[in-house]
């Protein structure tokens, strides 16, 4: 117990100094480097950990922590929790952002490959009412294929060209593609939900029904394939 709070001292001192106006900058980057040996294993294991061991994620999300911890370093408290468990908290959450970053460029991609759910198991599960809930509710990492995992750089520039493309999707109050699209995308909302919100943008007096919210997301689910097409210049196999 002893030798925990003398460690807690001295990672407290360290990040006092990472922000200390009379410090060198020779003293602050050694105080920094010093610190960054004593913390990263911590940081390591818990990224991986909260990642269900997505290493992919679990790299981001540490390059995001130690931006966190250099830039929140002054505003630590000993007097609310130890400076690991601190690192541990910064850690999770910045784990948790990347998590939920990744699951929706998936949501995203998956959508346009089915057509923005448009299929008939889509409709049925928008029809019952059922959904499939929050995604990092029983979180299991996914597997990619090889050539999935060597693609990355390639799946990016469709997540950066669809997110462009949605903006370019008609918002008006009639048809609203633009917010069809955003609703179909959020797999919690059945198309009664979806119906209910776009029919707050409708114009009064003018009444949608979910047949016409389907149209819209075809819609806009095959306005955002030939966007996409010009943007990435892919044809229809590579969007399968």
């Amino acid at each position: 117990m002893i030798r925990d709070d003398v460690e807690n001292q001295e990672l407290t001192h360290l990040l006092r100094k990472f922000g200390k106006p009379d410090a060198s900058r020779r003293a602050v980057e050694q105080a920094q480097r010093e610190f960054y040996h004593r913390v990263y294993k911590t940081i390591d294991l818990c990224a991986l950990q909260t990642a269900k061991f997505n290493h992919e994620i679990a790299v981001v999300a540490v390059q995001e922590t130690w931006l966190q911890i250099l830039n929140a370093a002054h505003k630590y408290d000993p007097e609310r929790s130890s400076v690991k468990t601190w690192v541990q908290r910064i850690t999770q959450h910045c784990t948790l952002t990347e998590l939920r970053k990744h699951y929706k460029e998936v949501r995203i991609r998956d959508a346009l490959r089915s057509g923005g759910g448009t299929t008939e198991a889509d409709d049925d599960i928008h029809a019952n009412g059922d959904s499939h809930g929050n995604p990092l509710d029983g979180l299991t990492c996914p597997v990619l294929p090889r050539d999935e995992v060597s693609d990355a750089v390639y799946q990016q520039q469709v997540v950066a060209a669809a997110q462009a493309c949605l903006g370019t999707l008609p918002a008006g109050r009639s048809p609203n593609y633009r917010l069809a699209m955003e609703l179909a995308l959020d797999e919690s909302l059945t198309y009664e939900d979806m119906k209910t919100v776009l029919q707050a943008h409708m114009p009064e007096g003018e009444l949608l029904n979910s047949e016409r919210v389907r149209g819209w997301v075809r819609e806009a689910a095959n306005r955002m394939r030939a966007c996409l097409g010009r943007k990435l210049g892919m044809g229809k196999e590579k969007t399968k």
